[in-house]
């Protein structure tokens, strides 16, 4: 939660598609290319309703892997770029940038369920230097747009 003016900013929940190409260079590092796209988070001012955000983003992604057999834990930094868009604006001056800068990090860990088909678990954090701007309560840029995703899915390994 953020604060414009008195009132309290509360962004829900939503959900996403996720999809990533990569190359497994040595045992241990991968590099990879990764889109993301997060529909329509709802944005409440004071418990009324404001907007809805949509977010997308295309980084390029290291992995770094322990790989311990069938359950091989990672960590990802990356950096590239976000698309916010705000739909359905009910606040006058409500704005946020279009497009920025981001950089990712997260941990997970994919199991081998055969020799390629993988399940992968994991958790990044999005941070974007997109911001928000608010005319009508503060007249002035009120904070950043930044997410937690947390994801689950199936990969396919050659």
């Amino acid at each position: 939660d953020d604060v414009i003016g008195d009132e309290d900013i509360d962004v829900d929940d939503t959900w996403g598609a996720n999809g990533r190409v990569g190359y497994r260079a040595l045992s241990w590092l991968a590099l990879e290319a990764e889109y993301e796209y997060l529909d329509n988070f709802e944005v409440s001012i004071g418990n009324v309703r404001a907007a809805d955000l949509q977010a997308q983003t295309l980084h390029g992604n290291v992995r770094f892997i322990v790989p311990i057999k069938r359950f091989q834990p990672y960590l990802v930094l990356g950096a590239g770029a976000t698309w916010f868009d705000l739909d359905d604006n009910r606040v006058p001056g409500l704005e946020v940038d279009h497009s920025s800068f981001s950089g990712r990090i997260g941990i997970g860990f994919d199991v081998y369920v055969t020799r390629n088909l993988v399940v992968d678990i994991g958790a990044d954090a999005v941070i974007s230097d997109a911001e928000v701007k608010d005319d009508l309560f503060s007249g002035d840029t009120s904070g950043s747009l930044s997410y937690v995703a947390v994801y689950a899915g199936l990969g396919w390994r050659f």
